[in-house]
């Protein structure tokens, strides 16, 4: 089960907003994120790895995730991102961003093979 409850104050395409997401989400469940240009769904991905604060709870299968007093680091969340420009670290390889994340060769070499059948 994921529950997710925060609130963050965004300066959007609009102008200055509230972002206030409030949901649980079932196991095995399939979820879609939409909307607008400046709606908060990048920055809602973001906090849910744990790259941009925000106030409020999230909780993941009874492990707190984010509350009052605690944040968990990105790197002990077991999340992938994919961010929506090109390259994570410019400076390194694919192989080098894809280690950073997780640094287990084989898994690495795995992701890439899937990728090179895809293309």
């Amino acid at each position: 089960m994921i529950e997710i409850a925060i609130e963050k104050e965004l300066l959007g395409s609009m102008g200055k907003m509230d972002l206030s997401i409030n949901l649980s989400i079932e196991p095995q469940s399939f979820v879609a994120l939409s909307g607008q240009s400046g709606s908060g769904k990048t920055t809602l991905l973001r906090i849910l790895a744990g790259l941009e604060k925000a106030k409020g709870n999230i909780v993941i299968d009874d492990e707190v995730w984010l509350d009052a007093k605690n944040a968990l680091p990105p790197q002990q969340r077991g999340i992938g991102f994919v961010f929506q420009d090109y390259a994570l670290f410019p400076n390194m390889s694919v192989l080098d961003n894809l280690l950073f994340v997780r640094n287990d060769k084989k898994l690495a070499m795995s992701l890439l093979d899937v990728f090179k059948r895809q293309t």
